[in-house]
């Protein structure tokens, strides 16, 4: 098999390109890296709220969410790099919030062919998560587990109601830490079909601020072990799915789900 792996020059060139496009642009700019691929390989989704490569293949695989909207539409953007952390000259959001997530899941979608979904409106509640969950039911037979783009920092593999241990452990032993979320897509999704899930970090930081940054190798990192990890979740069983219940959730009170939902 062919490494479809980007280089660091190559990946730093896609998250500038999503960085850099305007609110309307971005979802042409999904479309046309969609373009790219081999065509047999997905079939596209598209909807006023989101965008989704589907493999054709009938695997059982994850479904890798990020959003392409940000806290504003229109932002001056005047990217400035120092040291390997970007950010804005011009004294507004950077947008890396989730448009790094973005870059990193085009990337993965050249090289591993999994469920990728780019929404809109995550910002204001997660509509676009929530528009395709409704519309797209008969999608999540084929789907094992949900892996979100968009944690900041670079340690972080944040949980959220429903989890998996085993899940969990792939990422710890490349040194990320397991800590609790708030609110995320793939939150949103997964309290409408309860699947392991989990939120990874991808290097921004300061988000919704005019001091947001990302750090260019963090996000590579990212972009490495998802590389690495990614295809081992290929038809992967979770056996040990359990529930974080919301009035224990500072103290992780758990029950285990396996036999009432799986």
């Amino acid at each position: 098999m062919i490494d479809m792996t980007l280089k660091f020059k190559e990946f730093k060139n896609l998250v500038y390109e999503c960085l850099e496009c305007d609110y309307t642009h971005i979802r042409n700019l999904i479309t046309e890296e969609y373009f790219r691929l081999n065509i047999g390989d997905y079939s596209l989704i598209r909807s006023d709220n989101y965008l989704a490569f589907v493999p054709y293949t009938k695997q059982v695989v994850p479904l890798i969410c990020t959003h392409y909207d940000t806290i504003v539409k229109d932002y001056n953007l005047k990217i400035v790099e120092k040291n390997g952390i970007l950010s804005n000259k011009n004294d507004n959001i950077l947008g890396a919030d989730d448009r790094v997530g973005v870059a990193i899941a085009l990337a993965l979608s050249k090289k591993i062919p999994l469920i990728y979904l780019f929404t809109d409106l995550e910002e204001v509640g997660g509509i676009g998560a929530k528009d395709f969950c409704f519309n797209n039911e008969y999608l999540f037979y084929r789907i094992n587990s949900y892996i979100g783009l968009d944690r900041c920092g670079n340690k972080d593999v944040a949980i959220y109601e429903y989890y998996s241990d085993e899940l969990n452990r792939m990422f710890m032993k490349h040194k990320y830490e397991v800590v609790t979320g708030t609110f995320t897509d793939v939150s949103v999704i997964a309290s409408y079909i309860p699947k392991p899930t989990i939120n990874i970090s991808v290097g921004f930081n300061n988000e919704h601020t005019n001091k947001e940054s990302l750090d260019i190798q963090a996000a590579y990192h990212t972009y490495e072990i998802l590389c690495k990890e990614l295809p081992n979740l290929i038809n992967k069983q979770f056996r040990d799915m359990k529930c974080i219940t919301y009035m224990y959730r500072s103290n992780i009170d758990t029950y285990d789900l396996y036999e009432e939902i799986l």
